[in-house]
């Protein structure tokens, strides 16, 4: 599946689709509607930095990220990383049979790889977001070796006429707020 390659530290660069989640829940974390994501301890939000970067390897749109955020090489995928994984952000307009799932549709995609709990899943008034904890995993040797806990999200983002997925992994929780708020901030120049 495509989001055990998102989601696998050593497959970083591969991430060219959303990811869709994890392996059967390993607690039942029933998703919470108005679960606020953890906030990033002080750290100064996306929206505070008032820093607009034009996201790389696609044409034509903006976001306000972190003012440490590096973009993403020529080739590689849509957007921005740290060196230290505290901010991910990948963006790509959404495969049209992707699009044409709604919110519970692609919650339950998520919950079948490394899924945990659900953090946070609300509408948006051009999508919606969705934030869940699951297993980080390392798939660059012979067999696949968990890592602990990994913070992923989703935002999925109607622009002009096309619908856009923003998605990453983190390796702490308080980075997603950033992250989420850098995803709604796109917009076209």
């Amino acid at each position: 599946m495509m989001a055990l390659l998102a989601l696998a530290p050593a497959c970083k660069a591969a991430k060219e689709s959303p990811p869709a989640g994890g392996a059967p829940p390993a607690e039942s974390g029933a998703p919470t509607e108005s679960a606020a994501v953890p906030a990033a301890a002080g750290k100064a939000t996306a929206a505070e930095d008032g820093n607009w970067k034009e996201i790389p390897n696609i044409s034509g749109f903006v976001a306000e990220v972190p003012p440490d955020a590096i973009a993403n090489d020529v080739g590689g995928a849509a957007g921005f990383h740290t060196d230290n994984n505290s901010f991910d952000l990948t963006f790509m307009e959404t495969a049209p049979e992707e699009a044409a799932k709604d919110r519970d549709t692609v919650k339950k995609d998520a919950e079948q790889v490394l899924f945990k709990k659900w953090i946070k899943s609300e509408p948006t008034p051009d999508g919606w977001v969705l934030a869940w904890e699951g297993t980080k995993v390392d798939a660059s040797g012979e067999e696949v070796k968990e890592l602990g806990a990994q913070y992923s999200f989703q935002v999925r983002r109607k622009i002009a006429d096309k619908t856009y997925t923003c998605y990453g992994a983190l390796d702490k929780a308080d980075g997603l707020d950033v992250a989420v708020k850098s995803c709604l901030s796109v917009k076209a120049k």
